[in-house]
């Protein structure tokens, strides 16, 4: 169906690759098909004894993907969630990642929660989205309800490590009678120093989930 509307924005502000500029999509089918996955087992949580395994998907450092992250989140451009879907159930279904993880002896897929205020602030939180997306791949169930932020803190972004930890300790709730005895994939956008991550691991496991996989859409 014709969109008038839309025909006259996208004359007035047109639309650029976010990667090469050119114009007519956000990405463009070229710079789509140089996004490379490189799912990757991220050996530097092995002494963590609340996360089983962190896997990546991608690296941040890559240009096109850290610009659809930050242009997704940051400047709210809704439509990216089209194409975040599209490489990401290709990468989960295409890389070592479903072979490793072996998604029948996951319980369910658990997105690390925004608070209430940042929630309100975005609009969406990008970790559910992609927790729908690997959902929908491996025909697995989302709870979004079992890990909660319990209060709002300032961002990690621009912390340094230990300023990171501090400003994320105690902060998730998990609600022990769903995750018992529950083997549980935990989902993020971003990984950095991990601190988000292992946070929610460790309230996971304290309310008696069995076992906590990391998955990350990019590390960074």
């Amino acid at each position: 169906m014709f969109d008038l509307k839309k025909t006259i924005l996208d004359l007035i502000f047109p639309i650029y690759c976010l990667e090469c500029r050119q114009v007519g999509a956000w990405v463009c089918r070229r710079c789509f098909e140089d996004i490379k996955s490189c799912a990757k087992w991220q050996e530097n949580f092995l002494d963590n004894q609340h996360l089983s395994q962190v896997w990546s998907l991608f690296d941040y450092h890559q240009p096109i993907i850290a610009k659809i992250l930050h242009a997704y989140k940051y400047e709210f451009i809704t439509d990216l969630e089209k194409i975040i879907s599209d490489i990401l159930s290709q990468a989960v279904l295409s890389q070592d990642f479903a072979k490793q993880i072996k998604p029948e002896f996951v319980d369910l897929i658990c997105p690390v929660p925004l608070s209430k205020k940042r929630r309100r602030w975005r609009g969406f939180n990008q970790s559910e989205i992609l927790a729908e997306v690997v959902a929908k791949s491996f025909n697995l169930p989302v709870s979004d309800d079992i890990l909660n932020r319990k209060f709002h803190t300032r961002a990690q972004v621009g912390l340094p490590a230990k300023l990171r930890e501090i400003n994320i300790k105690g902060i998730f709730q998990a609600n022990s009678f769903s995750v018992l005895e529950k083997r549980i994939l935990l989902v993020d956008d971003v990984l950095t120093t991990g601190a988000t991550m292992k946070e929610c691991a460790r309230v996971l496991k304290e309310a008696g989930a069995k076992e906590v996989i990391g998955l990350v859409f990019a590390k960074g």
